[in-house]
């Protein structure tokens, strides 16, 4: 290697660290900048974004947006170059050698500058991208959220957090662990885990004394009576409102699976989640014996592609209807995609079929028609591999592509029918306009008059949201005629009957328990039928000062668990039932 090769390699080892380390600030900039225009998109406000990825409005306006391209191309300008100094008239030998090192060593850190720069970049918009989902996943958003903004699906996402930086100090810590350490003298050696810790009590059969004595006294472990905050599923007293779905399911069945769609309405409180929750579980319980049905649990996101991103994710793979179809002879399988009226959908499944023999290249293919079909932008990939040359723009033309799948696999005799809970429609009533509750709306309906057969949708709404949705979208009214109403408790009887329901259920999870086996259970009562009573009427009595009808199960059921925890706490004598 000669002298000006070594002065030229040394400044471009300097150029390439310093383009390395602006690089990568560069591209964390823009991603995180990417990650903040697509929940903007999506219709989040400004305090979730601050707190998932760190920027502001002011900030994402003033320097974030306005400079992240206009920065990028200032920092090649801005390197530290030296300026060549006026000359001394004289110039003697050993001042034009180091002159021209100079010059080498200059050419080089420009030529790395630009290298390391591209490479940093490249890795900043990945720490980027990971630091945004990192942000939405501490915030507590979904997957198919984060995916949406960032680009990152969960796998991806937790294979990345164990390589990157963000994993507070992944690569770092990773090298540390790296170099060989000195072993501990075997005193100080750490056990597996201590007698007491945490990890023996959640594993381990014993109750703790609480419950030990509850059990002993009451018949249970703990207290029976969910709080408001408790939102596992709890049990669900059955009411009319039970035999109305089930008859409206059964006429789904036997009226040859034509669509249909119930919507849940009752105020704040009086169970419509439970109610989901349970029918969630009967649901899938019920297909399970039945046939090929689909029990999907979507929680509206403001955004037009979810719902078609959430009922492809949860329906038959694309995978299955590939190989199904790979099986069938060609009559058969023009027969069955005739089914789809789009081109592009039977160019899908005539290369998903096609791909059916290589396990690797069909998982691919599929991957890429879900994302094509829930409106993605589509790359030479998804040309190559779907054969369609357009993205789907319109919300019209995905719910036709997902109309398409549904009556292919109807076709094909992998699906029965699709049974979609939607929850949660009147959360964002306050605090969203306009727009923004339209793109929870407007794919709902879109889907109800795409799927005429094989949909039975429940939705659940306030009588206040339904009033502002209907006057946003009249299309809503004409869907959602079919109604069942949850009402609050009105009687003390019901007051009583809801209270000896909770109690039963806990002492029949409590009894089968393996903590408690050999014990025996208590039979005395917390409360009794008298105490329960002047409870609800108390409560009754303010809810009709507010000018309120009923009171609330959650209210009711949340005071008899405040009301458990204190006489607990104060270990009062029991009381005797009757």
């Amino acid at each position: 290697m000669t002298a000006a090769e070594a002065m030229h390699r040394e400044g471009r080892r300097q150029g390439f660290r310093k383009g390395r380390v602006t690089g990568g600030l560069e591209g964390r900039r823009e991603a995180r900048v990417e990650a903040v225009d697509e929940l903007l998109r999506a219709g989040f406000g400004w305090p979730v974004i601050e707190a998932a990825i760190g920027i502001d409005a002011p900030t994402y306006r003033g320097h974030w947006a306005g400079s992240s391209a206009s920065n990028g191309k200032a920092k090649l300008a801005d390197m530290p170059r030296e300026e060549p100094s006026a000359a001394a008239p004289e110039r003697t030998l050993r001042d034009v050698f180091e002159s021209v090192t100079e010059e080498l060593r200059q050419e080089g850190r420009i030529a790395g500058y630009r290298d390391g720069r591209r490479k940093g970049r490249i890795e900043g918009r990945r720490e980027g991208r990971l630091e945004a989902a990192n942000g939405l996943v501490q915030v507590g958003f979904r997957w198919p959220v984060i995916e949406t903004a960032t680009g990152i699906d969960e796998q991806t996402y937790h294979r990345l957090k164990g390589e990157s930086a963000i994993d507070r100090g992944g690569a770092r810590r990773a090298a540390l662990n790296a170099e060989p350490k000195p072993e501990l003298p075997e005193p100080q050696r750490a056990p597996p885990y201590r007698a007491g810790s945490l990890r023996e009590r959640m594993l381990g059969a014993a109750p703790d004394a609480r419950q030990l004595r509850t059990y002993r006294r009451y018949g249970v472990l703990d207290n029976p009576f969910p709080s408001a905050g408790h939102r596992a599923g709890p049990p669900r007293l059955e009411d009319a409102a039970d035999a109305a779905v089930a008859d409206r399911f059964r006429r789904f069945e036997r009226c040859g699976y034509v669509s249909q769609a119930i919507m849940i309405e009752g105020a704040p409180g009086v169970g419509k989640a439970i109610l989901l929750d349970h029918y969630e579980e009967q649901f899938r319980e019920y297909c399970r014996e039945r046939g090929a049905y689909y029990v999907i649990r979507y929680q509206p996101a403001p955004s037009v592609g979810w719902l078609a991103h959430t009922i492809l994710r949860s329906m038959v793979s694309l995978e299955k209807i590939g190989r199904t179809l790979a099986l069938r002879g060609k009559a058969a399988k023009h027969a069955v995609k005739e089914c789809a009226q789009s081109p592009d959908v039977r160019t899908v499944l005539n290369r998903l079929a096609q791909a059916a023999e290589n396990d690797a290249r069909l998982a691919e293919c599929a991957r890429l028609a879900r994302a094509w079909i829930v409106g993605r932008p589509i790359t030479k990939r998804h040309r190559a591999a779907l054969g369609v040359s357009s993205r789907l723009y319109q919300l019209t033309a995905r719910m036709q592509a997902l109309r398409d799948v549904v009556y292919v696999s109807e076709r094909l005799r992998l699906l029965d029918g699709v049974v979609l809970l939607i929850d949660e429609l009147e959360k964002p009533d306050y605090s969203l306009g306009r727009m923004q509750v339209l793109r929870f709306l407007v794919p709902m309906i879109a889907l109800i008059e795409a799927l005429p057969e094989r949909l039975f949708l429940m939705v659940a709404m306030t009588p206040q949201a339904r009033e502002r949705y209907f006057t946003f979208l009249s299309e809503m009214e004409r869907w959602l005629q079919d109604r069942v109403s949850l009402s609050p408790i009105m009687y003390p009887r019901e007051a009583d009957r809801l209270f000896e329901f909770y109690v039963s259920r806990a002492r029949e999870a409590a009894q089968s328990s393996p903590m408690v086996a050999g014990e025996d259970p208590g039979t005395s009562e917390m409360f009794d039928a008298a105490e329960v009573k002047r409870m609800f009427r108390r409560m009754r009595d303010r809810s009709e000062e507010r000018g309120i009808e009923g009171v609330t199960p959650r209210d009711f059921l949340h005071t008899l668990h405040e009301e458990w925890e204190n006489r607990v706490r104060a270990d009062r004598p029991p009381a005797r039932r009757g």
